[in-house]
């Protein structure tokens, strides 16, 4: 199936060369590209429950790297550069040891770093380590962050300069370290106020470092609604963390699931949901965070919402909508970076039961996508198109009911890798598909 949806493109050139880019834009904006097929990872994966959703990144061009917790290799790597094909699949593990729950991020230059947790045996205590691979080298030895407590929903960045910046919640805190270009890991910190208690936590860096980590707080003991902290970091040559705020609407209302973005000049934005709206604030990298502006239309139930920002600060925002009888259609709404917000597109259609959007944009905008899964026929759609300019709706393979979809979107290649199910309710597949413009 395949629906389009119009943009709009505004320029501010001499009227020949506003006719020729227009002209190119409408060309550009109006070509629809191609997937390659479903190509499996991982063919075989015993258990009796569907596996971890793996995790996916890409440099600005579409270098794809994705790593996931597999019965046979503990952590799985497989990488893709555009025109080529999935590497195979390989455990990044050391010799002798376990892992689990893998996140993983590429800078531009190259660097990829690869956070998991190793578990905890009779005597030595469950760790969480990071190994970072340099341009043309090999994984480090890991570096171990946290020995002897429990991690959950870490997350990495890497800068242009190949300095690697990690996020993680711990009892109740969020906590994040560096690493610099020369291999050097600065202490852990708090971000998170005292008295407050954290969780999932979510970051994103830029090319120059500057970075935004967003969580969801509630006062210890509970008094009070959640609210959704946030915490700024100008490029680490120029700044530390800075002091972390709370935002929220002031309805009184939960807030959860903050996703956050920043564009190169480090203006920063994130969306959430307030109790079931879906909301977006916004900062300039030297101002203060406005107020926060709702996205979904009133009335619409949002339960999951999806964001991601390119590097001019366009924004482009999804999110699920339920009916009375929780049945669940997928929408999306753009936000220039000067302007005001487009439309909402509904991308699903009324005969699926759609759910848990994705997003994920090219750096340069020319790409965006939106994938999610139709639990009527376990279908996997992805909408893919220019940031502002008209989008395809493909169907790209099956999925397990009720799962998600992880997409990262380069200007060459956009990859999508999940679990897909075989005849066989105990045996999953590891799969990927690569979209190319």
């Amino acid at each position: 199936m395949r629906r389009f949806t119009q943009g709009s493109l505004h320029l501010a050139f001499p009227t020949i060369a506003v006719v020729a880019l227009t002209l190119l834009a409408q060309a550009q904006s109006s070509a629809v590209g191609t997937w390659s097929g479903v190509q499996i990872l991982e063919p075989t994966m015993v258990s009796s429950s569907p596996p971890d959703v793996p995790v996916v990144a890409c440099d600005p061009l579409g270098h794809a790297v994705a790593a996931w917790t597999s019965p046979a290799m503990g952590v799985a790597f497989s990488e893709h550069d555009p025109g080529a094909s999935w590497t195979a699949a390989v455990s990044i593990l050391p010799a002798g040891t376990t892992g689990f729950s893998p996140q993983i991020a590429i800078g531009s230059s190259g660097v990829v770093a690869v956070s998991w947790i190793v578990p905890g045996q009779e005597f030595i205590p469950q760790k969480f380590v990071v190994s970072v691979r340099p341009v043309g080298g090999a994984f480090s030895t890991p570096a171990t962050l946290v020995s002897g407590a429990y991690v959950f929903d870490s997350r990495l960045g890497v800068a242009d300069n190949g300095s690697v910046t990690v996020l993680w919640g711990q009892g109740g805190a969020v906590k994040t370290a560096m690493r610099n270009p020369q291999g050097v890991w600065t202490p852990s910190i708090v971000l998170n106020p005292p008295n407050t208690s954290a969780s999932l936590p979510d970051l994103v860096v830029n090319g120059a470092g500057a970075a935004l980590a967003v969580w969801q707080e509630t006062p210890v003991g509970g008094g009070g609604p959640s609210a959704i902290g946030v915490s700024y970091r100008a490029a680490p040559s120029r700044s530390r963390w800075g002091v972390a705020h709370a935002i929220s609407s002031g309805l009184g209302l939960a807030t959860w699931n903050p996703k956050p973005g920043i564009d190169d000049a480090g203006n920063a934005a994130f969306g959430y949901l307030d109790g079931n709206r879906m909301m977006v604030a916004r900062k300039a990298a030297a101002g203060t965070w406005g107020a926060p502006q709702a996205v979904s239309p009133p009335g619409d139930n949002a339960y999951y919402p999806a964001f991601s920002m390119d590097a001019r600060g366009n924004i482009l925002a999804a999110w699920q909508k339920l009916d009375a009888g929780n049945y669940g259609t997928v929408s999306k709404r753009v936000l220039p970076a000067a302007g005001a917000w487009g439309p909402v597109t509904v991308l699903s259609t009324p005969d699926q039961d759609a759910s848990w959007p994705i997003a994920s944009v090219a750096r340069d905008g020319s790409v965006a996508a939106v994938t999610w899964t139709d639990n009527n026929t376990f279908a996997a759609h992805a909408d893919v198109g220019p940031m502002r300019g008209s989008s395809t709706v493909f169907t790209i393979g099956s999925c397990w009911w009720n799962t998600t979809m992880p997409i990262a979107a380069g200007s060459l290649a956009v990859s999508a890798v999940w679990p897909a199910p075989t005849t066989n309710p105990n045996v999953t597949r590891m799969v990927a598909n690569v979209y190319t413009p």
